[in-house]
């Protein structure tokens, strides 16, 4: 449904409906005008808004706004990758909308025939490694095949979010800086691991007190061996 202030259709017509909140707060934040404190706080107020089996629809940009507010890099500019990558691992189904594997940095028009330039695919193994992170690891799996997220705590709230998503074997641990200024953060895990850092393939042995570098708007997603 493209609709997210009637939760109640959830119980009876869909299973799914647009996340248009936290998309709003995902460009202020790669605008400056929000923190990483305020995505943690749309989950945490969402929660009880998604029955068993229903779940969002992640994204960072579509048809209404690319049109009508821009593309994602005039939107997000430098942080593109890292929301991109954030959908991916949240709970919910994220979207590819037309062009952004291509890298489309420009608006196409609503009413009339609009063309994409396919001749750069500068984006396209990003997203085939999202893809790959979400298919191969059913902790990322939507609704009740999936994992709930479970926060974890850092010593920069504002800039750092981390969280956990795990069911039955699989567990993958998403640590994001989702400021301009690169962070050194200490994040407080409830039990030590070894895990192999997805993009990089680096394996790692995280103790329950690890310390995390992230470069601006950078990212790490771990994979529990």
């Amino acid at each position: 449904a493209e609709d997210e202030d009637h939760p109640g259709f959830l119980n009876k017509a869909f299973v799914s409906n647009y996340g248009w909140k936290l998309h709003h707060l995902m460009n202020d934040v790669a605008q400056g005008k929000k923190s990483a404190t305020d995505i943690q706080k749309y989950f945490t107020d969402s929660v009880s808004k998604y029955a068993l089996g229903t779940f969002p629809l992640q994204f960072i940009t579509n048809h209404d706004e690319n049109s009508w507010s821009g593309s994602e890099f005039e939107r997000m500019g430098d942080a593109v990758k890292t929301f991109a990558a954030l959908i991916f691992t949240i709970e919910g189904i994220p979207l590819v909308y037309s062009g952004q594997e291509a890298g489309l940095k420009k608006r196409l028009r609503f009413f009339e025939k609009d063309t994409i330039a396919w001749n750069n695919l500068e984006m396209q193994k990003f997203y085939q490694a999202l893809i790959g992170l979400k298919k191969g690891n059913s902790s990322l799996w939507n609704g009740v095949a999936g994992g709930r997220m479970k926060f974890v705590e850092t010593s920069a709230p504002q800039q750092v979010l981390a969280f956990m998503r795990e069911n039955d074997n699989n567990q993958v641990l998403s640590v994001f800086n989702l400021s301009a200024q690169p962070v050194e953060a200490n994040i407080r895990l409830v039990q030590s691991g070894s895990y192999k850092e997805y993009f990089s393939g680096e394996k790692k042995r995280l103790e329950k007190g690890s310390v995390i570098k992230l470069e601006k708007w950078g990212f790490q997603v771990f994979v529990r061996q």
